[in-house]
């Protein structure tokens, strides 16, 4: 069988912690919505995991981008754009998955006060994650898929991220 290579692993990384962030918050809202522990405390397990598998899926755009930067039709702003936004995605997650644990913890150690605090915030940090990783895997697919890229006509330099970089040697 054919090793992966570095695109591959991101590729198939990413779909982690952008899944997770949803199941998660999705469950966290059904949990505080029906009052129902066991349901709230599944929800932040998978906040938890979510914020953990985004530390791995971070770490492997590196080599992706070697493999894809000088292929037609990508551009060094497209990755950029998606490098910034998944910067601020890994760190809410990240902090979602750590006040998750927080909020967990809290529970465990009869804090019930702090645990309902802990609890709205990791509802909301899970909601905020959600839609940050949903919008850097838009940006990601906007880097090899031109059917998706907004802005422009598929197909034209604009949509190709090309429009005002035909001289830049980056």
């Amino acid at each position: 069988m054919p090793s992966m290579n570095a695109a591959q692993i991101h590729l198939a990384l990413t779909h982690l912690p952008v899944v997770t962030a949803l199941l998660a918050a999705a469950t966290l809202a059904i949990g505080a919505v029906a009052r129902n522990a066991a349901t709230r405390r599944f929800g932040l397990a998978l906040l938890i995991v979510a914020g953990l598998t985004a530390i791995p899926t971070q770490m492997s755009g590196e080599g992706a981008e070697k493999v894809v930067e000088d292929r037609p039709g990508v551009s060094e702003a497209m990755i950029e754009r998606h490098e910034d936004a998944a910067g601020v995605a890994l760190a809410l997650t990240v902090f979602g998955g750590a006040i998750a644990a927080g909020t967990l913890l809290a529970g465990r150690l009869g804090r019930q006060r702090a645990a309902q605090a802990l609890f709205a915030t990791a509802l909301a940090l899970s909601l905020a994650d959600t839609a940050a990783l949903a919008w850097v895997a838009h940006l990601g697919g906007e880097i090899r898929h031109d059917e998706i890229r907004t802005g422009a006509a598929a197909g034209s330099p604009r949509a190709a991220g090309e429009a005002g970089e035909a001289g830049d040697d980056d």
